[in-house]
């Protein structure tokens, strides 16, 4: 079967929310399609009441997009003044859909702040220096994501992993990150959020 065939249908699985295409028709954007490779666009809603719960920074802080998709978190947050936003996806086809959308974006105004979408795998990208706030949308499975959050605490500075859909919070705190907020309320299952403080963060 050719590429193109796929292609066509996979643009039938799309993020069907009124918020959704709302985003890309005001952005010229296109984060809306599924991809049978598990991606599946973060709502803005969520991405904005998670966002707005965030303690640290915006001022001072990288924001980092750890399994970035097709970019609709980072943009969304490249409207808030971080000093940079970072978005890091491993699948080529996808991060070249989130730098189109990247261009567009900007095209249109939607930047506050540096973004550098990077194509690499989540797990041994460095991360910036100074305080983070880390954004996982049940990326990772607990074998990719202990590390990585050992890799951050052991950085020594302020840092806060917002988890969206957090299926192994578990394992989150048992490594000793704090659970600071949390929104548990959402009536489709999945879209609960939870911030997480790194070990010895600002209480």
């Amino acid at each position: 079967m050719s590429r193109s065939w796929w292609s066509g249908l996979l643009d039938h699985f799309t993020d069907i929310s009124h918020e959704g295409r709302s985003f890309d028709e005001t952005w010229g954007t296109r984060t809306c399609a599924f991809d049978l490779g598990n991606y599946e666009p973060t709502r803005p809603s969520v991405v904005t009441s998670a966002l707005d719960a965030v303690d640290l920074g915006p001022q001072g802080a990288s924001f980092v997009d750890l399994g970035s998709g097709k970019g609709r978190v980072a943009l969304m947050a490249s409207q808030r003044p971080y000093d940079r936003v970072v978005g890091v996806e491993h699948r080529q086809r996808l991060h070249q859909v989130a730098q189109e959308n990247l261009a567009s974006f900007r095209s249109r105004g939607g930047c506050t702040c540096e973004v550098h979408l990077m194509c690499a795998d989540a797990a041994n990208q460095p991360l910036p220096e100074g305080p983070l706030v880390l954004f996982v949308f049940n990326s990772f499975p607990p074998n990719v994501l202990v590390p990585l959050l050992q890799r951050v605490a052991g950085c020594g500075v302020d840092a806060r992993l917002v988890y969206v859909n957090p299926q192994h919070d578990g394992v989150v705190s048992a490594l000793g990150w704090r659970c600071v907020a949390m929104d548990d309320t959402s009536e489709d299952p999945g879209w609960e959020w939870r911030i997480y403080a790194v070990p010895g963060g600002r209480p």
